[in-house]
């Protein structure tokens, strides 16, 4: 991904935490990561560059539904890729819907 922002933990903890989502806090995350994730599937993933919007707001409400699930670990990884395993994994999922 490119220029993927640093992350402040406690946006994190309070995405997750949250329950109601916070709309300050979902707006600055999202802000942060809208557009790292649209130019992650663009450059990566260009046979489905014209779905990046769906595939985009399909990663953000996954992302979120998983930090309240408790299921991000920072200890496992660092934010950053498991957000990119996260896109990927959602881009495969949509190109697999596609060849059936």
């Amino acid at each position: 991904m490119s220029a993927i922002p640093d992350t402040p933990k406690t946006l994190i903890d309070d995405l997750a935490r949250g329950e109601q989502l916070d709309e300050f806090r979902w707006l600055t995350f999202d802000e942060l990561y809208r557009p790292v994730v649209a130019c992650f599937l663009v450059q990566r993933f260009g046979s489905i560059a014209h779905e990046a919007d769906d595939i985009v707001q399909d990663v953000m409400v996954r992302l979120v539904a998983i930090l309240r699930e408790g299921k991000y670990e920072p200890s496992r990884a660092r934010f950053r890729t498991f957000l990119r395993v996260l896109v990927a994994n959602i881009a495969i999922d949509r190109l697999r819907k596609l060849d059936d």
